[in-house]
């Protein structure tokens, strides 16, 4: 009966102990992760909505510059205008086909682009929203779709 009673003391010993601590994977970098790297200037937002018809709704263009600098797994974020700085994670999964762009903050938020082009020295992301909104006027309107197309441009 004593031997029956250390069995759990005994598993929770063996499940909770380990030889050395946990050490974190090193980022292997991709040729991707390679072109992307260094800092780039989003200088143009195109946001396009469209109704149920198929038809654009509403369009929005944004030229306010956002620098940022990919060094993986950061990419630092910093707005012309406001002068607002953030540092979110980037992941780029599978690039055997479609290449994506996986962008988390603090709070594991994320967000997933396109990577529609890249060279040397341009970059275009492209994000699709279903039902997404807009204003006009006072007044927020639903769309059918929405899609922002971010252009980017490589600086030194």
């Amino acid at each position: 009966m004593r031997k029956l009673l250390l069995l759990p003391i005994l598993v929770m010993l063996v499940t909770f102990t380990s030889c050395k601590d946990d050490e974190a994977e090193p980022f292997v970098e991709t040729p991707l992760d390679l072109e992307l790297k260094g800092n780039w200037e989003n200088f143009e937002t195109v946001a396009v909505f469209i109704d149920g018809q198929d038809k654009v709704a509403h369009t929005d263009t944004s030229r306010a510059v956002v620098k940022h600098s990919f060094n993986k797994p950061n990419m630092k974020m910093v707005h012309s205008v406001s002068g607002q700085e953030a540092t979110v994670n980037y992941a780029l999964p599978d690039s055997s086909g479609t290449r994506y762009i996986v962008i988390s903050d603090s709070q594991n938020n994320q967000d997933v682009f396109e990577i529609k082009s890249l060279t040397a020295t341009d970059m275009v992301w492209e994000k699709v929203v279903r039902y997404a909104s807009y204003k006009k006027d006072d007044t927020y309107i639903t769309s059918r779709r929405g899609t922002w197309t971010y252009k980017f441009r490589k600086v030194e």
